[in-house]
C-alpha cells in the first residue's frame, strides 16, 4: 500500500465518523492526515472510537488491520473496537 493510498483510506474513515465523533476530534484528525501524520491520525481515531464507545462497521475494522499492521500500530489499538455489525 502506497502513502497516498494510505491517505485516502484514512480520509474516508475520518468521513465514516463525522457527526459520531465532536466535530474537533475530526478536525484534528483531518489536520493529522493532511500533515501526513498518518500512524498519529489512526491511533487518535481508534482511541477516540474507543473512547466515546462509537461502534465500528467490520469492514472499516479491517481496513484500520491492514493500515495498522502497514504501519506497525499495536493491535489493540483496533482490536478492542467494538463492531457494529
Amino acid at each position: 500500500m502506497k502513502w497516498r493510498e494510505m491517505r485516502d483510506s484514512l480520509r474516508q474513515l475520518v468521513d465514516l465518523f463525522v457527526g459520531k465523533l465532536p466535530s474537533e476530534q475530526i478536525e484534528f484528525l483531518r489536520e493529522d492526515i493532511t500533515a501526513g501524520e498518518y500512524l498519529i491520525a489512526l491511533d487518535h481515531l481508534c482511541s477516540q472510537l474507543y473512547e466515546f464507545d462509537i461502534s465500528v462497521p467490520s469492514s472499516s475494522i479491517l481496513i484500520m488491520e491492514k493500515l495498522g499492521r502497514k504501519m506497525g500500530l499495536d493491535p489493540s489499538y483496533w482490536e478492542n473496537l467494538t463492531i457494529a455489525d
